[in-house]
């Protein structure tokens, strides 16, 4: 039922809006145990202390049916999943929305653990703050912080639902230089070389891209979510990934 209703909702968005949905991942056709189907997966084979496995939907707080568990429990390795939304570097995309469901599992002792969900260029590693040119980090305490040119220092904390609820973050980027409007709760206007972060139907923030793609177009074309090889205590449920281009 779940992936009908995926289906059937993203072919309506298509027709109403003149939107296409290059990348819609519901994990249904994965095997439950194994490390998802991405372009990156890494670890390739989960483990008990890191890895990122299907779930079943007993287990899939974010959504229904299958998601993914993504632990971090390591001290010295990361985790990543990525996904190209495009199918070379020549079809990047300025405009689009990239959505997610997520849930917090547990919360690690110190709160400080947290899995970075940003966007890039096509084929790009997104491990590393360096190539995600925009990103949100989730933090294992309930709360998370979008970052301004690769960085958190002076962002505020949004708090999102507790322990084993669903949340819904969606993520709309402006790489052009002038405004553009898009259709979420409304009619929505962001402004150029921006990015506009909403959490469970809410604006909570609108920051500026990385400074290296301002000037510039058409730098997009992959999501990533990535723990860095420090982190410890991570313990998050995603579902639902999607990213659709504006026009």
């Amino acid at each position: 039922m779940k992936k009908i209703q995926i289906i059937l909702t993203t072919v309506l968005l298509a027709v109403l809006s003149g939107y296409s949905a290059p990348l819609t991942v519901n994990f249904e056709n994965d095997t439950v145990g194994a490390a998802p189907k991405a372009d990156k997966v890494s670890p390739a084979t989960p483990a008990d202390d890191i890895g990122i496995k299907v779930i079943d939907a007993a287990s899939n707080k974010a959504g229904e049916g299958k998601g993914v568990s993504f632990i971090d429990n390591s001290a010295t390795a990361g985790a990543t999943l990525e996904y190209n939304f495009v199918p070379d570097a020549a079809s990047q995309v300025s405009k689009f929305m990239a959505s997610v469901n997520f849930s917090c599992i547990s919360k690690s002792a110190d709160g400080k653990g947290y899995i970075a969900v940003g966007t890039g260029a096509f084929d790009s590693k997104l491990n590393s703050a360096a190539t995600r040119l925009n990103e949100v980090r989730l933090y294992s305490k309930n709360a998370m912080r979008v970052a301004l040119d690769g960085s958190t220092t002076g962002q505020k904390d949004r708090t999102f639902n507790s322990l084993g609820a669903a949340n819904k973050l969606v993520m709309v980027v402006n790489d052009t230089a002038e405004p553009t409007n898009y259709d979420l709760d409304g009619t929505q206007t962001l402004k150029g070389d921006s990015v506009d972060y909403w959490l469970n139907g809410k604006l909570i923030a609108t920051v500026a891209l990385d400074k290296e793609v301002i000037g510039t177009d058409k730098n997009f074309g992959r999501i990533g979510f990535s723990s860095n090889s420090g982190t410890v205590g991570v313990d998050f449920v995603f579902d639902d990934i999607a990213v659709t281009p504006i026009p």
